[in-house]
């Protein structure tokens, strides 16, 4: 198990992390993972994730829930996105004119998992997703999971394709 805390910025080479352990990454300005994350397990990470590859069967939590400012969560990755798990976007705080949340991938996106995006008080924000994946699937998407916004409007600017769903709580808007 591994807790990091309270640093401006963390750089990582790759992270995996394997079934039945914690790793944690708490009130860090920018975590950033140069190459891969793997995560079989619990992971709570705040603000900011980048690297080549992302792949997730276990927990995530992309959580600034407890910061008294807003933040924002983000995913940006040079390669493949995979989400076969759960992961938590928390924020406690939006405004609607910045985008808060984000997941962006260049080759592959695809989720059979839960994305929960939450924000805690404030405006309701935007969410993005990409794949900028080539001249023929430029900007698609696979969702076969569940996406649920609560005080997050997503504007659909690319091709969804799945058989999943997406769930409005509290504030969540879906324009198509």
């Amino acid at each position: 198990n591994t807790v990091i805390n309270n640093e401006s910025q963390f750089y990582l080479g790759n992270l995996a992390v394997n079934p039945e352990v914690f790793y944690s990454v708490v009130d860090t300005s920018l975590f950033t993972i140069m190459v891969s994350v793997q995560n079989q397990a619990r992971s709570c990470v705040t603000i900011r994730m980048t690297g080549q590859e992302f792949e997730n069967s276990g927990k995530v939590a992309l959580n600034s829930l407890s910061m008294n400012t807003t933040s924002d969560c983000n995913i940006t990755v040079s390669e493949s996105f995979l989400n076969t798990g759960n992961i938590f976007f928390g924020i406690s705080a939006g405004e609607y004119v910045a985008l808060k949340f984000s997941i962006t991938s260049a080759t592959s996106w695809y989720n059979s998992g839960k994305f929960i995006f939450f924000v805690a008080h404030g405006e309701i924000v935007n969410l993005q997703i990409y794949c900028h994946a080539g001249p023929r699937d430029f900007n698609s998407i696979r969702n076969d999971g569940v996406v649920c916004l609560n005080n997050t409007t997503w504007q659909v600017n690319t091709n969804v394709d799945g058989n999943g769903c997406v769930a409005l709580g509290s504030g969540g808007q879906l324009y198509l």
